[in-house]
């Protein structure tokens, strides 16, 4: 709908009528508020998708830095140590990781 059948549409309706320069005016403030929200709404948008992208590339980050550091904690262990590990050592370099990171980490065996 353009601005010419919105003031037609007050003029019949509301039996008002405008002065050129009213309408201008009018118009200005249409436009610089149809502008606002546009850009309120993109900004919006913009900002969630960052937001978004930077979250989900923090919770890899910190991801990795777990599988990291629990490989290294594994990798240190011989073989034999393996296969007797002791769940207690392992558990509490878990904690200890979740406490380094501020995560909360569980930790499941195969039967879940």
């Amino acid at each position: 709908m353009t601005y010419s059948r919105v003031f037609f549409i007050l003029i019949v309706v509301f039996n008002v009528s405008f002065s050129l320069k009213n309408r201008i005016y009018i118009s200005m403030i249409a436009m610089v508020i149809v502008s606002l929200i546009a850009i309120g709404i993109t900004t919006v948008y913009f900002f969630k998708l960052q937001n978004d992208e930077y979250h989900l590339k923090r919770i890899q980050r910190k991801q990795k830095t777990v599988n990291l550091s629990l490989e290294y904690f594994l990798n240190d262990l011989s073989p034999d140590e393996v296969d007797d590990f002791v769940s207690r050592d392992f558990d509490l370099k878990v904690h200890e990781i979740a406490k380094v990171n501020s995560l909360i980490i569980h930790v499941f065996n195969t039967k879940g």
